[in-house]
């Protein structure tokens, strides 16, 4: 799906060595993230994140994580057992809190049926959500078409970004998980930076300038550039970007979204309804908000209403602000 994602910065910055599918996973699981805090379904994939015990359950198509016409569904699977195996941690130096647990706590998938379901533990997921530190906007699904874990990382860096960032070479190398693989920086920039930039700059809709800095003799850290490549953004986000030119055309667009996967409006009803649509998200502010507030009223009724109770709703609203406006 073609959208915006925003990631917290302390997910973003995971000092982990993973490979590209394990990334796209951990987007995926973002992905459901941003959109249960949202109150939504993912259209196109299962939804909703479901609770238990062990802490969220998040059903993941595989081949939305593996290239177009792939069916390496194996290769998916090892990812999972990967992430099981890797750690996230965080440390306040403030308070001298120190919290850790794996990515995945246990994953599961059903041959046949296309979905892996993967566990994650509550405090992964709080940090997944946790935008006190700052956050990272990017584009999903451009960051999904990256071939290498370390352009995608790179990515993450540089997306949104509009002054000059430095870091020291110690910090990249932890960011990238490539500690002690390098004996010199220049082979950690020749063989990791410059071919992370290159993919960036081929397909991505950010990427950077970099530039190594000494001290003394010795490469101590890099200034990254970022710039944007407006050409190489997803088609679904250069839509929205003009359909944001017309807020009500917008508006529409995304209640049409809500009410077709939260409140099950087949297309057929949607379309009998299309013109008192447009003219509630024209009149009032937030539609889209204005009826997930309906929504959240009729589920805490005892006899939850029919579809019918929405609309008669919708035109109440629409009464509403036409008398307000007058």
């Amino acid at each position: 799906m073609d959208k915006n994602v925003i990631q917290s910065y302390l997910f973003s910055r995971i000092r982990s060595r993973m490979s590209v599918l394990e990334m796209r996973l951990l987007m995926r699981v973002v992905e459901f993230a941003q959109c249960e805090l949202q109150g939504l379904i993912i259209a196109k994939n299962i939804g909703p994140t479901q609770h238990n015990l062990c802490g969220k359950v998040v059903d993941i198509p595989v081949s939305s994580v593996l290239a177009a016409g792939s069916h390496h569904y194996d290769r998916v699977l090892d990812a999972a057992k990967s992430l099981m195996a890797k750690i996230v941690e965080h440390y306040e130096p403030g308070s001298g809190s120190w919290k850790a647990a794996s990515f995945v706590s246990a994953a599961e998938y059903t041959s046949g049926e296309g979905i892996i379901s993967l566990y994650i533990h509550p405090w992964v997921w709080n940090c997944i959500l946790d935008f006190t530190k700052g956050y990272v906007k990017y584009d999903l699904s451009a960051a999904m078409r990256l071939q290498s874990p370390y352009a995608v990382k790179l990515f993450f860096l540089v997306s949104n970004q509009k002054q000059p960032i430095s870091y020291s070479f110690n910090e990249l190398e932890r960011l990238f998980g490539t500690q002690g693989k390098y004996a010199r920086r220049n082979d950690f920039v020749r063989k990791v930076l410059l071919p992370a930039k290159a993919e960036l700059d081929a397909s991505a809709p950010w990427s950077c300038d970099l530039r190594p800095m000494k001290d003394g003799r010795r490469l101590e850290y890099c200034m990254l550039y970022p710039f944007e490549q407006k050409d190489k953004y997803s088609e679904g986000i250069v839509a929205r970007s003009e359909h944001a030119k017309f807020p009500s055309v917008w508006a529409y667009h995304q209640l049409y979204q809500y009410m077709r996967y939260n409140l099950d409006f087949s297309p057929v009803e949607l379309g009998r309804n299309k013109a008192l649509l447009h003219e509630f998200a024209e009149l009032v502010p937030d539609a889209t908000g204005a009826v997930a507030d309906m929504h959240f009223r009729a589920a805490r009724r005892k006899d939850p209403p029919g579809k019918g109770w929405y609309i008669a709703a919708i035109k109440d609203e629409i009464k509403k602000a036409s008398m307000n406006k007058k």
